[in-house]
């Protein structure tokens, strides 16, 4: 029986491959037509979604670990159009920041921040080569992938039927050594990513499977999707909109929108926390890990226990917290209940 564990990744290299490592895709020369080639340009691009959430299982030898995978989109950044790539790990996480300029033909500049436990560090990275999301398909803005065949596969966001899967081997090369792997994107005409990809080498394999996603405006259309707006407006300190996501019940119980009392105490209160443009506390991730519903007076309650990673820039520090949520179901979106 193989036994699921979490384990401690200690691969902190990120840094010194992306400032060492030149990458090549081999295997990818001949014609371009629609629907044999996938540009790595079109495997994550940000304005198509807002939000998406994979399971991420690495098989080394035998020894499997399964952590959670987030991708996150901002778009007309000042340094572009943003990709950011969360991945949780046993006592930390690492978040990669990316912005991309608007043909999508370079990466104008990555920010590579890493937690363990309550210490922190944060890299400004010259890329060498133009990526898009920070995992181990080394996926870049140039690279060509082969359509193989198509597929029906099955994820926790669901089924796809009649999926393109593409390939392409690729060798990274850092000093004077040489990394191979085989990397399979599986992509289907209704989702905006990937429904599952695949990083194959010598030394195991790992598989990332989608489990949610998100459309490029949609703010509150689940529960996790709200705690995740709600978060990324007090890190861009923007409470208005953080307001937005925020009800109040009535004399009669029913749930309405803050009043202007309400707004600007809560603005009051995050400007003291996070600064008007997010100068004082950052957030490294928010995950949503439970999610239990009730029917209350005819209104669907989410229950939401949530964790977050935040930090302190100067001097730096690390706070590790987590807290629940109950939401209310109203018009199809939810809403975070004061």
């Amino acid at each position: 029986m193989v036994v699921v564990k979490m384990v401690k990744r200690i691969e902190i290299i990120l840094t010194v491959i992306v400032l060492a490592a030149i990458l090549s895709v081999s295997g990818c020369a001949g014609e371009k037509k629609l629907g044999e080639v996938l540009y790595g340009k079109d495997v994550f691009e940000p304005s198509g979604f807002s939000m998406a959430r994979y399971t991420l299982t690495v098989n080394e030898s035998g020894d499997i670990t399964q952590k959670p995978l987030m991708v996150l989109t901002g778009m007309h950044e000042t340094d572009g159009d943003r990709l950011s790539t969360i991945e949780l790990i046993e006592n930390g996480s690492s978040r990669t920041d990316i912005w991309l300029n608007k043909p999508r033909t370079m990466t104008n500049k990555m920010v590579i921040s890493d937690v363990r436990k309550n210490l922190m560090k944060i890299d400004e990275i010259s890329v060498p080569f133009n990526l898009t999301v920070m995992d181990t398909a080394w996926n870049t803005l140039e690279a060509e992938y082969r359509f193989i065949q198509n597929v029906d596969v099955t994820t926790p966001a669901g089924s796809f039927k009649d999926c393109s899967m593409y390939g392409a081997s690729k060798t990274m090369r850092y000093g004077d050594k040489e990394y191979t792997v085989n990397v399979f994107y599986i992509m289907h005409p209704s989702c905006p990513v990937p429904v599952k990809y695949e990083v194959d080498s010598a030394q195991g394999s790992e598989v990332y499977e989608l489990q949610s996603v998100y459309g490029p405006d949609d703010i509150n259309s689940s529960p996790e999707r709200a705690v995740q707006s709600y978060f990324d407006d007090l890190d861009a300190g923007d409470f208005k909109k953080a307001a937005d996501l925020v009800v109040m019940s009535d004399s009669g119980g029913k749930y309405v929108p803050l009043d202007k009392a309400g707004r600007d105490q809560l603005s009051m209160n995050m400007a003291n926390t996070y600064g008007e443009k997010g100068e004082k506390m950052h957030v490294q991730y928010v995950y949503v890990d439970e999610v239990t519903m009730s029917d209350i007076s005819g209104t669907t309650i989410a229950t939401v226990h949530w964790s977050s990673s935040q930090y302190e820039r100067y001097p730096i520090k690390v706070y590790n917290i987590e807290g629940y949520f109950k939401l209310a179901l109203l018009d199809d979106r939810w809403y975070i209940i004061a």
